[in-house]
């Protein structure tokens, strides 16, 4: 089967979803198929300095330029820029795929024209409604933002042959009569456990890695956890530290760092703790990527809300279920110390975490979706 993978993206700031992708790609080659993306961005980077670099003979890249500090997501193609689009399509059609994946993204007329020359399947990974409706006040481009998603995502949707939710939630609120649920996967024999191995665990460690300006990250509840955990120590990656609250004296901010930067930090850590605030975005259910790079790296998790890949499943020790609120996690204080506490001298397996989140029986299922679609 052939499958071209549509990827529009910032590959300077996304990598989390650039080593998914590859672990998509590099399996689905594994099993036999014949697979070429086609990359859309704005970043003049070298893919060989990218997750992408072992793919990088497989990757048909679409330049495009920035407009407007970053309003490229909402004026795409009504911009001037059709061209990029006619790139796009004859690439793909000198490609010749059986089927087109495309991340989800806001409406952009060349999916239109995609898919009425091709089999597309979608693959959402976010309501994009909630997540839009909480940031609409942000900035003015936020808002026209929220705005155009309300008046074409429904219209983007019913030109798609199939879609691939990443979880049932999401796949819920969908009006579409071909949707799938696959949680996000990952390869977790790829990252090297042997400095973790070689590493002198810190007791009482929490690890977080997160995004600025993603509320439902909830910094502002892990900050209140750290007040009352005092004995506590907090490594928050990724965010840059607020200059407008008290940062309690046993939380670090380290801003952004590469994965080799992070392990170092994460390699330290006790447990690690989950998004703190889904509720914001009214969901009870997700599957976030770096909960995934958590478990290949096993270690254990605290998750306040419900992971898809952990639904209709035992769940092991090293997972932690807090409530989806703040109040109800805040109020877990004394649970979140015995889980720490029992934790200090746990050893997870990577056999223990495979049958939940590796990337081979996630991906065979996925292309059983596709060779339904195709026939």
């Amino acid at each position: 089967m052939k499958i071209a993978y549509v990827l529009p993206i910032n590959i300077e700031r996304y990598t989390g979803v650039l080593y998914k992708v590859k672990s998509q790609v590099t399996e689905w080659k594994k099993q036999g198929n014949d697979v070429k993306i086609f990359l859309i961005t704005s970043s003049n980077k070298d893919i060989s300095h990218t997750p992408l670099s072992d793919l990088k003979n497989d990757i048909e890249i679409i330049n495009i330029m920035s407009l407007l500090g970053g309003a490229l997501e909402l004026f795409l193609d009504f911009l001037g820029l059709s061209i990029n689009y006619k790139n796009l399509d004859k690439k793909i059609d000198g490609f010749g795929p059986d089927i087109i994946y495309a991340r989800n993204s806001i409406y952009q007329p060349f999916l239109n024209g995609l898919s009425k020359k091709w089999k597309v399947v979608f693959e959402v990974n976010t309501d994009m409604k909630a997540e839009y409706s909480l940031q609409k006040y942000d900035s003015l481009k936020y808002y026209f933002r929220y705005i155009y998603f309300i008046l074409t995502n429904q219209f983007l949707l019913n030109k798609v042959s199939g879609i691939a939710s990443v979880t049932y939630d999401i796949a819920k609120s969908l009006n579409h009569n071909n949707i799938k649920v696959f949680p996000n996967s990952i390869n977790i024999y790829e990252n090297s456990l042997n400095e973790f191995l070689h590493s002198e665990i810190e007791q009482n460690r929490i690890f977080f890695i997160g995004t600025d300006k993603m509320i439902w990250h909830g910094i502002d509840i892990l900050l209140k956890l750290a007040e009352r955990m005092p004995n506590f120590n907090f490594d928050i990656v990724g965010s840059s530290r607020p200059d407008s609250i008290n940062i309690p004296s046993n939380v670090q901010f380290y801003g952004f760092l590469n994965k080799e930067e992070y392990k170092k930090v994460l390699a330290k850590a006790t447990v690690t703790i989950a998004s703190l605030a889904f509720f914001r975005n009214n969901m009870e259910e997700a599957c976030p990527l770096k909960v995934r790079e958590y478990m290949s790296f096993c270690k254990p998790i605290i998750l306040p809300y419900k992971d898809t890949c952990f639904i209709n499943q035992d769940i092991p020790e090293w997972i932690l279920e807090l409530p989806n609120n703040k109040e109800g996690i805040l109020e877990s204080t004394d649970k979140i110390k015995d889980f720490v506490y029992k934790c200090r001298n746990l050893i997870i397996s990577q056999s223990e975490v495979e049958k939940f989140v590796h990337v081979s029986e996630i991906e065979k299922n996925r292309l059983a979706f596709f060779h339904e679609i195709k026939d």
